[in-house]
């Protein structure tokens, strides 16, 4: 199973590729990466710890730049619904 790693790696590789949305480009290159990690660490009979190590350095710029893009956008993970009392014109009409 872990012979197809490198080939699902490359799979997300190309998806990201093709996204036109810099957040999803992001999400699917990570996805890429744990896949290619898997691959390096446990595919050859002693683990490649160089790409390994560039995997996990890609690996986390990408994920900051995912949380500040999450962030930028003004995405929030504990985000309550916005009520009448929010100062949210919209939501006070909907009401």
């Amino acid at each position: 199973m872990t012979d197809y790693c490198i080939h699902i790696a490359n799979l997300f590789y190309l998806a990201s590729f093709a996204a036109k949305d810099m957040l999803w480009l992001r999400i699917l290159t990570c996805a890429g990466l744990v896949f290619g990690i898997v691959f390096f660490n446990y595919c050859p009979k002693e683990p490649m710890y160089g790409p390994m190590f560039w995997h996990f350095v890609f690996l986390g710029i990408n994920a900051y730049r995912i949380v500040a893009l999450i962030r930028e956008r003004g995405w929030s993970m504990t985000r309550q619904p916005a009520g009448p009392l929010d100062g949210n014109p919209t939501a006070a009409a909907a009401s």
